[in-house]
């Protein structure tokens, strides 16, 4: 609930007349299939678990995908909505085409909160769908996403300095998001404005796209990109629990080197290191939501990050 996602969950299903359960994220998962229920609403780290249940890389190899998917949702999804961050085009693609369609769609907390979403007649899996009928946007010169509609935030509690930064001069609100649009009108968000990377080469790296491609790795938990002003990326790499100590690091180096061959030259991740101490919400390194929060991960891991360019 400290979440608008979480909020909006509760109220859509108060309003609509669902019978809405509720459980603590320790426990979801392990509901589902009791619980059996037709909507489901999630950040990304949980339609992540399930992908990696049902996916041939993890499974038990007793069931086919389809009817592990089953098994483990219930078996009665209908509508099933991702939301809070960006969830792995492959992931989504994995779900649908064993029988569970998930949707994305935008929003802030100062939009109350969705701008755009996909529908199940009209979606594009690279994409947070098209604006809502009552909401207006449109790129800056930069790239940013601006927003203006009745649902647009009037401002920041007792925070005028801010309230006025929040807003372009003729009113429109700076989402901080960088955006590009389809040809068919679907809008695709790259990178937050302020966490894109600019090398010391002058590359301007959005770190999250990069970030992305390990989400459902097999080896690797998180991956942290590093490298604003300096001449090449390196990255603080978390490993899955169950990986062997005695081969993470080899495990780890054949993962990175695997995705730097799907990214371009000035994008590759050239040295990294494993990180032992995780993330977590009570450090202050990852929001409520689970995001991550980039500049407390830098300030705490700055010192690895920096010896990797000795």
């Amino acid at each position: 609930m400290s979440h608008i996602f979480g909020w909006g969950e509760l109220c859509a299903g108060n309003l609509l007349g669902w019978e809405t359960y509720l459980a603590s994220p320790a426990d979801v998962l392990d509901l589902l299939p009791g619980v059996a229920p037709q909507v489901f609403m999630s950040v990304p780290a949980y339609w992540e678990k399930i992908a990696r249940a049902v996916s041939p890389l993890h499974g038990t190899g007793k069931d086919d995908p389809g009817e592990a998917l089953r098994r483990v949702t219930g078996g009665h999804l209908r509508f099933c909505l991702s939301g809070g961050a960006g969830l792995k085009v492959e992931i989504k693609e994995l779900l649908h085409k064993h029988g569970v369609l998930v949707i994305e769609g935008y929003g802030l907390t100062e939009t109350s909160p969705t701008l755009t979403l996909n529908r199940p007649g009209a979606y594009r899996f690279d994409t947070v769908g098209k604006p809502l009928p009552s909401v207006e946007l449109k790129l800056d010169d930069d790239g940013e996403i601006l927003a203006r509609g009745e649902n647009v935030f009037t401002g920041y509690f007792k925070d005028p300095g801010a309230t006025a930064s929040a807003f372009t001069d003729d009113g429109w609100f700076r989402t901080g998001d960088i955006g590009r649009w389809t040809p068919d009108g679907f809008l695709q968000i790259i990178d937050r404005k302020k966490d894109i990377l600019v090398t010391a080469g002058g590359k301007n790296i959005p770190p999250v796209n990069i970030e992305t491609k390990f989400v459902d790795d097999p080896v690797i938990e998180r991956v942290v990109v590093y490298g604003d002003a300096r001449p090449y990326l390196v990255a603080a790499v978390w490993a899955r629990a169950d990986v062997p100590a005695d081969e993470r690091a080899r495990l780890i180096a054949q993962r990175i080197e695997a995705i730097n061959t799907e990214l371009a030259r000035h994008e590759t991740i050239k040295r990294h290191f494993v990180a032992e101490q995780p993330l977590t919400v009570e450090d202050g390194t990852l929001t409520s939501s689970l995001k991550l929060r980039r500049k407390a991960v830098y300030d705490r891991l700055r010192t690895s990050f920096e010896a990797l360019y000795a």
